[in-house]
Order: structure tokens, then C-alpha cells, then sequence
């Protein structure tokens, strides 16, 4: 016989089950909003140099999972070996795009669906780590997800590399689970352990900037935390210490199984670091933000646009120093520095859910040790005059450190701790409310300005159209059929010429469409003895010595000025 549920029963039931799908139906939301001028157009994000590049890099990916392709050689640069490795190799990105070109969808969108689908992912995973995981408040979570999810859109939109900063919340909950799931269930807990292993992974393999920035913040972390501990009399090394004599063969399983996932990004990247040597600290400090660009947010900014345009022309930098937190939200958690410092001296702070009077030292530590370590990274990255940086220090300490030049990208990452702190302020400040009923009024209402304070007029950066380059490659002539190697050329030369870096990704895209090789090509870094220039006067020369050298048959030549392909006459 069916049970009778109770009223109560199925008002519980149909409340759980309503904000089951709350989440999902307020993401969905918020992706629309923000990236509106992207889902009903055929707008693209960033521009047609590095969207384009990180769009035909996706589809190296698929075509390397069809057999076509081996995995550490794109069709640019060719044959130059290891060539992917002049680039992020973007894995996170290409495995979720290579299933919607198998499915029918063009490169274009799928890579377009691809970045919007990632950014709904870490969008959630952030809800369910503050929500479920650290039990926020549905509104001062979506909070986090807003600061998180919706900053420095020009710097992600325009380098989608760095989306993979949406792989970091879900990495952060599988620690989570396995630090939490330690004492009651260690089976659970190495699984969850080798699943944020995976998740390490990959995000370095999507984009090295990431996973660096990430592993440094988690060594800051750890620094500060075991000071703060020691402080507070939590022993922190000592834990770790004991957990380390029982469980070593776990973790060696652990730290072998680490080493042999990082094996082929290791082997793709020495040799292009032995090539090239790095970038100089010089480099570096170029694109290390001034105080002032930690304001310095995208004109667009729908509430500060008057604001950052009353500053003289020459206050702000563009490009890759606009790493600005809106004003509000860095006051806020300077503001929330200040209080955990209070707390941190009376040696307590209170549990969102606990009742007002319950004090929980550890959860202050957690919260004080995030706040310090985002200031620490905050002052690693700032530029002091023209020739100083505390990056300096490392630059010399850190190993890797020389694969970094845009700095300021640290502040992609750091957001999500400085998001964290931010909300763990906002949940103590609400639970001061006494009446419920006020309580999630207030909340919705500082949700709801934390959304008009991230939002951006027009949208997000998005240069370039999906019609524009079908519509070139499709006009394109069939090559040749005996073309197997291909490069571009003008002649005669235009008064008006295309940058080059854009003509190389002509290059790469004819090549893409027609199942060929390039020797053009377009990346931060290129091999030695690279035909650099496509427009100067000795071009078809370099491109005859580079044939040569490499032994290239069935070259041909695609003229950009006639759009006629041509039989190279060194041949």
C-alpha cells in the first residue's frame, strides 16, 4: 500500500525540490545578461587575433581525437615539432568542444558554446562550494558567484585561455570533500583526492597562467596558515606531519600518479623553454600593474563609467593592466581585512551557522589565513615605479616562473578568494539581523547590487563574427590536389596591409578548412629561424630557404591580392 505523505512532508518536498533547480534557473539567467551581445548574435569573444587562434587551437583538438593530427604538432608552424607548445594547449576547452563538432556544430559556435557552457560550470561550482560545502546563504553565495564568475570579463573574454579559471571552484570542492571525508571514509577521500589531481591537471594543460597562479596562492596559503596556526596554537605542520607517517603510501601513489599526468605537458614544454629561454624579470615587470589598476576596471562598467572617465587620459592603462575590482567590492574586503583582524586578536569569529555567542577559532584562521594571502599575492604583483616589482622575488625563487609574463593575470585567480572573504564579511554582517524576514531582504538586496556593480554596457569583449571568417575561408578556391603544404602571400603588395599576425591566421584557417599544413603561423613564441614577416621585401626568400631546409614537397602558395593559389617558383 502507497504511503500518505503529510501536508508538511509535501510542502518540505516540493520546497527542496524548488531549490534544487533555483541555481541552475538563476545561472542560466545571468549568463544571458551578461553575455547577451554574444548568445543572440554571431558575435565572438575577444577579437579575431587571439579568439581566432584559440578557436583553431580547439579544433587541433578534435582533430587530433579523429586520428588526423598528431597531438604535440598543430598544422602551423610546419614541421616544426612540439609546436603546440608555443601556445596554451587549452585541453579543458578542446575535450568539451571536439564532443560538439562530433555532434554537427560548426568551429565557430562550438568553440562560442564551449566558453559559455565552462563558464556556467564554474559559475555553479562556486554556488555549490559556498552553499553546499561552506553553508552561505543562497543570496551572499550567488554573491561569490557574481564576483567570481563576472570580473575582469575584458581580460578572460579576450584571452579565453584563461577560462580555465572555472576549473578552480570544482578543484576547491574536490579538496573540500577529501580533507572532509579524511577521518569518517579515507576510501572517499583518495578518490576525491585523485579526481582534484585530475582537475590540477587540467588546468594546467588548458592554460599554464592558471595553474601557476594557482599553485603559488595555495603555497602562500599554506605559509600563512601554518603561521597563523602556530600563532593560535592550531598546529598545523605537526597534523600534517602525522597524516604524512600514516599515510605515506597513499600519498606517494598520489604524487606518482601527479608525475606521470604532467609528464607529456613537461616533455611538450622543455624544449620550447630550452629554445627560448623564458621571459626576462624585465619582461615580466612590463605587465605588472601600479596601484592605481587595481581600479581600473572597463569603461564600460555600466556604475563607474563616470567615475574612471573623470580621471586624466593618461591615469589608466589598457589592455592587459585592466585587472580593476569594482570599488565596492575591494572596499568591502579591505573592510572585511580590518574586522578579521579584530577577530583574529580576541582569538574567535562566529559559524554562519551557529548562534551569535559561539566562537569558531578555525574558521577564523581558514578566513584570516584567505585574506592574508590574497594581500600577499595583491603586493607580489604590484609595480613600484617603472622598475621594480616584488615578482622579483619570484621570479629568482619560483621554478617556472620564467613562463610568465602578463602578471596582472594573477588577479584572474585571485578574485576567488578575495570573493570568499568578501562573502564570509557579508554572512556575518546578515546573521547580526534578527528577523528572518529582514534578514533575506537585505541579502537579495546586496545580491542585487553586487550584479548592477558587475555588469558592463553592451556586454562583454567580443571583436570578431563567426559570418565574417566563414564567409572568408568559403571564398577560398580549392587548392591544388596534389597541396599538401601551404603559405600566404601578397603580390602585388597592397597600399593598405592587414597586420601580420592576422595574415598568418589566414594562413591557419585556409589550411584548417582545407585538411592541409602551414607554414605560417601565430603564437607569444615561434620556432628559430621562423618566417616572421609576411610583407617584407625577402619573404618568398625566407620562405625558399625554410622549404629547403626542411625538406617540404608539394608546397603551394595561396595570394591573398588575386585569391588565386600559386606554384612557388623556387620549387
Amino acid at each position: 500500500m502507497r504511503r500518505q505523505y503529510s501536508r508538511v512532508e509535501r510542502i518540505e518536498y516540493v520546497n527542496k525540490n524548488r531549490l534544487f533547480w533555483l541555481p541552475f534557473a538563476i545561472i542560466a539567467c545571468l549568463e544571458i545578461y551578461y553575455f547577451r551581445n554574444v548568445i543572440f548574435s554571431d558575435h565572438l569573444f575577444g577579437n579575431d587575433g587571439d579568439g581566432r587562434l584559440l578557436n583553431l587551437l580547439a579544433e587541433h583538438w578534435f582533430q587530433f581525437f579523429q586520428g588526423n593530427e598528431v597531438w604535440a604538432q598543430t598544422i602551423s608552424f610546419f614541421p616544426s615539432e612540439n609546436s603546440f607548445g608555443y601556445s596554451d594547449v587549452l585541453l579543458g576547452l578542446g575535450l568539451p568542444y571536439s564532443l560538439l563538432r562530433l555532434l554537427g556544430v560548426n568551429m565557430f559556435y562550438a568553440f562560442k558554446w564551449t566558453l559559455i557552457g565552462l563558464h556556467a560550470f564554474g559559475s555553479y561550482s562556486v554556488y555549490d562550494l559556498l552553499q553546499n560545502r561552506l553553508h552561505f546563504s543562497v543570496p551572499i553565495s550567488f554573491v561569490g558567484v557574481i564576483m567570481c564568475a563576472y570580473s575582469n570579463m575584458y581580460i578572460t573574454t579576450g584571452h579565453a585561455q584563461l577560462f580555465a579559471v572555472y576549473y578552480v571552484p570544482f578543484f576547491f570542492i574536490m579538496a573540500f570533500n577529501a580533507i572532509h571525508a579524511y577521518d569518517s571514509n579515507p576510501r572517499k577521500s583518495f578518490m576525491f583526492s585523485i579526481i582534484a589531481i585530475i582537475t590540477t591537471a587540467v588546468i594546467f594543460y588548458t592554460a599554464y597562467y592558471i595553474g601557476y597562479f594557482l599553485s603559488l596562492f595555495c603555497i602562500v596559503l599554506f605559509i600563512v596558515f601554518s603561521i597563523l596556526g602556530h600563532i593560535q596554537n592550531i598546529h598545523v605542520v605537526p597534523r600534517i606531519w602525522n597524516i604524512i607517517k600514516n599515510e605515506w603510501k597513499t600519498i606517494c601513489f598520489l604524487v606518482l600518479l601527479l608525475i606521470v599526468i604532467f609528464l607529456p605537458l613537461v616533455s611538450l614544454y622543455l624544449p620550447i623553454l630550452r629554445e627560448n629561454g623564458g621571459y626576462s624579470y624585465e619582461a615580466a615587470i612590463g605587465f605588472s600593474p601600479h596601484i592605481v589598476d587595481f581600479i581600473n576596471l572597463d569603461q564600460t562598467s555600466i556604475l563607474y563609467r563616470k567615475i574612471l572617465l573623470a580621471f586624466p587620459a593618461d591615469t589608466f592603462q589598457i589592455g592587459e593592466y585592466q585587472i580593476g575590482y569594482p570599488l565596492v567590492s575591494l572596499g568591502v574586503f579591505f573592510l572585511s581585512c580590518f574586522f578579521i583582524c579584530k577577530e583574529v586578536r580576541s582569538k574567535g569569529t562566529r559559524n554562519p551557522r551557529s548562534s551569535r555567542n559561539e566562537s569558531n577559532p578555525r574558521a577564523i584562521l581558514i578566513t584570516a589565513s584567505v585574506a592574508i594571502s590574497v594581500l600577499v599575492c595583491m603586493a607580489l604583483t604590484l609595480k613600484i615605479g617603472d622598475h621594480f616589482s616584488a615578482w622579483y622575488f619570484v621570479y629568482k625563487i619560483f621554478p617556472g616562473a620564467g613562463a610568465i609574463r602578463a602578471v596582472g593575470r594573477f588577479h584572474v585567480l585571485l578574485t576567488f578568494p578575495l570573493a570568499f572573504v568578501v562573502c564570509s564579511f557579508l554572512q556575518g554582517r546578515m546573521n547580526t539581523i534578527s528577523k528572518i524576514g529582514l534578514r533575506k531582504l537585505v541579502s537579495i538586496a546586496v545580491a542585487v547590487f553586487f550584479i548592477i556593480e558587475y555588469s558592463w554596457a553592451g556586454g562583454v569583449y567580443a571583436n570578431w563574427t563567426s559570418a565574417q571568417f566563414g564567409e572568408f575561408v568559403n571564398s577560398v578556391p580549392t587548392p591544388p590536389a596534389d597541396c599538401e603544404v601551404m603559405y600566404v602571400k601578397l603580390s602585388p603588395m597592397p597600399d593598405a596591409v592587414e597586420p601580420n599576425w592576422r595574415l598568418s591566421l589566414d594562413a591557419w584557417q585556409i589550411a584548417a578548412h582545407y585538411d592541409l599544413k602551414t607554414i605560417n603561423g601565430y603564437s607569444g613564441q615561434v620556432p628559430p629561424g621562423w618566417i616572421t614577416d609576411i610583407t617584407s621585401t625577402n619573404y618568398e626568400q625566407s620562405v625558399a630557404n625554410w622549404v629547403a631546409e626542411n625538406n617540404l614537397v608539394h608546397v603551394y602558395a595561396y595570394n591573398l591580392v588575386t585569391q588565386q593559389w600559386e606554384a612557388p617558383q623556387f620549387q
